[in-house]
């Protein structure tokens, strides 16, 4: 069974002069013809134009592309424009949950949130309707950073901000990691951030480590294993977008050994590989107590799970039993102290911390509360308020006489009446 695996890159263009080194001011002048009578009003998409126009050209210097180009894209790929619907709502949400969240949330005014984005947004935002696939090794490209020039956003056809756990993953999250690569080619990761995790980064077979044994080895993420830069870059896209609760969860996971376990139905005989496959298929998500499945096929069985205490040491036909406590409870291996996931993860978290304060005056957690804070319903003590377990989304709830704080959004830029007038939520 194939699996598909999320990823993002980032080119440092360089060599293309595209670099650009920490004491660079970015010229007065706009790259782009900033003319509003190049808007067409007659058109249906001028409000979209006028937009775009104002909240990110003339604001920000960012041409905002929605309309694919094939110059723009990777002509090796098979891509497909963005539905114009959804081009909509991409730009909202981009503005809404990226650039007015910088924008109010850097130094201690909105002055510095425009002078930070003016000096450095990408110059250019690109949709994409359809994934970028990798059909080798069976990953998939979210989104790619040129530069510190343009970003490129794909699969925004699938966008449903319903489901914010998929919009986090496949969206917000993308859009905060590539903007991470923006920040990182002006200054470079500390060096005692990449020294870390320096000896377990692996940039070809990062896809083959499940999520579980990265959180035990220092990483937020699979991908997180790929490089430093992308390490770095995750962290900040993760702690930003992650409620409390899935932190927190993370950290916990990180605390102990996992293991990566395959049985082999040949090997083990078919009476215990199908009892093991109906354990995990009938327990699958208790993973505490049994671990869960990774991959499965009609002969093989992948497994990840905590690592405990056993008897005897664990080999074929050799079948070991979990070694109790005096109170008869399973005893899950830690890591090392001073080596676990758990610290490791604080530490670059703390050197994260530190850089962003240092060179941009971004205070990450006074970003984060804000993000969360447009995402999610809060209570009177600022706290994310939750329904049956599950954080009740804020962008679908009903806002200024309109269904959805989305539909709001949209409504607004569909009556913009010039690129002078657009009374935006703050």
């Amino acid at each position: 069974m194939k699996k598909i695996f999320n990823i993002f890159l980032f080119a440092a263009a360089a060599t293309l002069g595209l670099g650009s080194c920490a004491d660079d001011k970015i010229s007065g002048e706009s790259i782009f013809d900033i003319r509003p009578d190049l808007i067409d009003k007659t058109q249906f998409s001028a409000p979209l134009d006028s937009f775009c126009k104002k909240n990110f050209l003339q604001t920000y210097n960012v041409d905002f592309k929605y309309k694919m180009q094939d110059i723009s894209s990777s002509v090796d790929k098979n891509l497909t424009p963005a539905s114009y619907d959804k081009c909509e709502e991409m730009a909202v949400l981009i503005k809404y949950l990226w650039y007015d969240v910088y924008q109010q949330n850097v130094g201690g005014s909105a002055a510095d949130g425009y002078e930070f984005l003016k000096q450095n947004s990408p110059r250019i935002i690109h949709l994409i309707g359809s994934k970028n696939m990798n059909p080798v090794q069976g990953t998939e490209i979210l989104g790619t950073s040129e530069g510190g020039i343009k970003v490129t956003l794909y699969r925004s056809n699938t966008l449903d901000i319903s489901d914010l756990d998929y919009c986090n993953r496949y969206f917000f999250k993308t859009m905060h990691h590539e903007f991470g690569h923006v920040l990182h080619s002006r200054h470079v990761v500390p060096l005692e951030y990449r020294q870390l995790s320096s000896g377990f980064y692996d940039a070809l077979g990062w896809q083959e480590t499940c999520d579980s044994v990265a959180l035990g080895d220092g990483f937020i993420s699979q991908y997180s294993r790929n490089n430093y830069n992308d390490d770095f870059v995750e962290m900040l896209a993760n702690y930003v977008t992650m409620t409390p609760k899935v932190w927190e969860d993370h950290l916990a996971k990180a605390a102990f050994q996992w293991e990566e376990v395959t049985y082999d139905r040949d090997s083990h005989g078919w009476q215990q590989f199908d009892k093991i496959r109906a354990k995990y298929n009938r327990e699958g998500g208790d993973i505490d107590s049994i671990g869960y499945i990774k991959s499965q096929t009609d002969t093989k069985l992948t497994i990840v799970r905590k690592i405990i205490k056993r008897t005897v040491t664990e080999e074929k036909n050799d079948y070991a039993y979990a070694l109790p406590d005096d109170e008869g409870n399973i005893q899950y291996v830690f890591k090392e102290e001073g080596k676990t996931g758990t610290e490791l993860i604080l530490k670059k978290l703390s050197l994260l911390r530190e850089w962003m304060q240092e060179h941009y005056n971004v205070d990450i957690d006074k970003l984060r509360k804000a993000v969360l804070t447009r995402s999610y319903v809060m209570d009177e003590n600022g706290e994310i308020v939750y329904q049956n377990g599950v954080p009740v989304n804020r962008i679908v709830q009903p806002y200024g006489g309109k269904a959805t704080l989305l539909e709001y959004l949209v409504d607004k830029m569909r009556n913009y009446e010039t690129v002078e007038t657009f009374d935006f939520i703050k």
